[in-house]
């Protein structure tokens, strides 16, 4: 459901995505950060846990919005 929020819908079964049309068989299943639970990751690490890791990923944040801006650069005066 992380993938398309207008798929997989069941919790338990997915028997009602099947008879509505809304199942898709999922590949690798890649988490926000912020939705990670807690037993897919170890916590001293921070990384999926190796059972996980060919099911799951945890998606990192593209760092882009975060840098900081490069300090300007001084012109030398002389």
């Amino acid at each position: 459901h992380f993938g398309n929020p207008r798929k997989n819908h069941g919790v338990t079964s997915p028997l009602w995505d099947i008879v509505f049309g809304t199942y898709v068989r999922p590949g690798r299943i890649v988490v926000p950060r912020k939705h990670v639970m807690p037993w897919l990751c170890d916590p001293e690490t921070g990384e999926v846990r190796p059972q996980y890791r060919e099911d799951y990923e945890v998606r990192r944040r593209s760092g882009s919005a975060r840098r900081r801006p490069a300090e300007p650069e001084v012109a030398a005066t002389a």
